[in-house]
């Protein structure tokens, strides 16, 4: 073979090598400034839900304070003191309560505790109350523990997945599916719902389907693969590789 065809050829793999490193670290940059902006968006909704949650419970218990001290001591065996001091009470546990769903949102407390399948399971049965969704957690091997930020990512998906079969889906059972004694390791998420038009092949995702963007990313971010099955009447199964 000429010696020029050879250079041409490594010159053309260098190339080839070249661009596949760039488009992998401006992709890389893309998702780390979606991770930046969507941890911006969940500061600012968490935000919103702490001031509408709890300031109007801290502004009532002022008020409830502010008449408690001012009553004569005459006033404190009557029926409307009683009154005032169990709604001061109701007041404190209500916000107490806020605060913990807040938090456990922000980051489950279970998850440090007992893993991943706990956390799942736990979500899974307050998810089901909540919707009247009928949920089965499956998991064969729920001793094994992954990393702390990847179950975190993991359980983001989940519920974003979930939220959605809620909201759009029109289902009346959802499967979750953990394998963690596989490789790669997946999480995946299944409804009997009404599904949507999509194509595997054009890997590109619903135009409305913002949350879908934000699993798929969450997922390649922690060096995993993100996809979808679903069709019209279907149902759909979100599934995560990693």
């Amino acid at each position: 073979m000429p010696e020029h065809s050879t250079q041409s050829r490594h010159f053309i793999t260098l190339c080839r090598d070249i661009t596949k490193r760039k488009s992998a670290e401006n992709r890389l940059q893309e998702l780390s400034r979606r991770l930046v902006q969507t941890q911006e968006e969940t500061r600012r909704r968490f935000s919103r839900e702490l001031h509408d949650r709890t300031s109007p419970n801290l502004a009532a218990l002022r008020i409830n304070l502010d008449i408690i001290a001012k009553s004569s001591p005459l006033a404190i065996g009557t029926q409307e003191f009683t009154d005032r001091v169990d709604d001061t009470r109701a007041l404190i546990d209500d916000t107490t309560i806020s605060i913990r769903q807040i938090c456990a949102e922000l980051h489950p407390p279970a998850l440090d505790r007992g893993g991943l399948l706990g956390v799942v399971q736990s979500y899974a049965q307050q998810f089901a109350k909540r919707t009247g969704l009928q949920v089965r957690v499956n998991c064969s091997h729920g001793d094994l523990r992954l990393a702390t930020d990847l179950e975190l990512g993991l359980f983001r998906i989940l519920q974003e997945a979930m939220t959605n079969c809620a909201k759009h889906a029109k289902a009346r059972k959802i499967v979750v599916e953990l394998q963690f004694d596989s490789v790669p390791k997946v999480l995946s998420i299944s409804d009997d719902g009404i599904g949507f038009e999509h194509d595997p092949l054009a890997g590109a995702l619903p135009r409305s389907g913002l949350g879908l963007l934000n699993m798929k990313e969450t997922a390649e971010f922690a060096g995993g693969r993100f996809h979808i099955e679903s069709d019209p009447g279907g149902g759909t199964r979100v599934c995560v590789e990693i």
